[in-house]
């Protein structure tokens, strides 16, 4: 059996700390969901202007995102519980905003699509196996719903929340707004 390299949180965890770490990852979550939720409303419109998009490419461009987070999430996964989370998170973070300048440089769908797979890596990065399994260490016996459920309140908020971001600073300040927002948000808690 193997044993994890950062030591566990001790499932005692007072609950101001427990409180903090649940807000902390609930936020990271919240904010990387906002930057996917953002571009979507714009991406096919985006990514006709790159040489108009087929109906397929365009299909491409969002199913790169997924299919790479696909393949990388069980591996994110396994080296969460090797390695220290919270590490592994700010990584992805750090990438996810490092990334989202690519869909401001990208001047083929194709390198969008590149763009869009490699966002979905970082993005793996974060949740939901990470921070998950980190909020998994830290809820107490008889917590683990009410800890979970406040984890997928802010992910599902998020991910409501982007899209009206998004088409409200693509509305009033265009494209390259709606990506810049995307990196500043992903910044902010890298």
């Amino acid at each position: 059996m193997k044993t994890s390299t950062s030591a566990p949180l001790c499932p005692v965890t007072p609950p101001h700390v427990k409180t903090r770490i649940i807000v902390v990852i609930s936020l990271s979550v919240f904010i990387s969901l906002i930057g996917i939720g953002m571009v979507v409303p714009i991406l096919s419109v985006y990514a006709d202007t790159l040489g108009g998009a087929s109906s397929f490419w365009i299909g491409v461009v969002f199913a790169a995102f997924a299919l790479s987070r696909t393949i990388c999430m069980p591996f994110f996964g396994r080296m969460a519980d090797r390695y220290e989370k919270k590490h592994m998170m700010a990584a992805g973070l750090f990438f996810y905003a490092l990334i989202s300048l690519g869909y401001i440089i990208a001047p083929t769908v194709f390198l969008l699509t590149i763009v869009r797979f490699v966002h979905g890596i970082a993005s793996a990065m974060i949740a939901p196996p990470v921070a998950m399994a980190y909020l998994g260490s830290i809820a107490g016996k008889g917590e683990e719903a009410r800890v979970m459920s406040r984890f997928q309140a802010a992910m599902l908020f998020g991910f409501g929340a982007g899209p009206l971001m998004g088409g409200v600073i693509y509305d009033l300040f265009g494209f390259s707004a709606s990506f810049y927002a995307l990196m500043a948000f992903s910044a902010l808690r890298a």
